[in-house]
């Protein structure tokens, strides 16, 4: 594996083939694996390793600082994770992964085409609005999505000026990220309240 992914090129095709096949898997299979699904006797355990799998294309946002194998599929992949969120019994599974994709994605701050994409989808004029509907799991006030919401918010790919246009609704969430466990959440979270706090001020 290490002369395979110490290539500067070969790293970039399996990602985007694993990519491009573990989002189309996602999409097609429910959570209960049919009888004639080709994975059928890994049915116990499929979705932790589809879970796993779909990792390793996320983390070389951070670990190669490139973007171009994930770019043509981002919104696919931020859509079909999304629909998941909402219709699995996976739910906090699929949370985890999304989380995991925007961590990795903040990691180095220089995907623009990315931020720039993820704000599209944010806009007030989309039909699926991605920040209005991790606000409203935030409101559900179910505490295993609650934390993990908070986290996600914090972890969101958007520019400051977009940040502030959503002050209203993000100061809940960020105050009660002062609370986390984890205290590179609370740091971030502190920042992004800071930012925020100067600029209305």
């Amino acid at each position: 594996m290490a002369p395979f992914f110490g290539h500067k090129e070969y790293w970039k095709y399996f990602a985007e083939i694993l990519t491009r096949y573990l989002i189309i898997m996602i999409h097609n299979t429910d959570d209960e694996l049919e009888f004639l699904h080709p994975f059928y006797e890994f049915k116990k355990d499929f979705h932790v390793h589809i879970e796993r799998l779909l990792k390793f294309p996320f983390k070389c946002l951070s670990n190669f600082g490139k973007d171009s194998f994930i770019r043509p599929y981002f919104t696919q992949i931020i859509l079909c994770l999304m629909k998941k969120i909402y219709t699995s019994i996976y739910c906090l599974d699929y949370l985890h992964l999304i989380k995991n994709l925007f961590k990795n994605i903040i990691f180095f701050h220089k995907y623009e085409e990315l931020f720039q994409e993820f704000n599209e989808l944010c806009c007030d004029d989309k039909v699926i609005n991605i920040f209005n509907n991790f606000i409203g799991l935030y409101d559900t006030n179910i505490p295993e999505l609650k934390e993990i919401v908070i986290e996600l918010i914090i972890l969101l790919p958007l520019k400051t000026r977009s940040l502030i246009t959503k002050y209203e609704v993000l100061s809940t969430p960020l105050i009660n990220s002062l609370s986390l466990s984890e205290s590179s959440f609370i740091l971030r979270g502190l920042k992004t309240l800071d930012v925020i706090i100067f600029s209305i001020s």
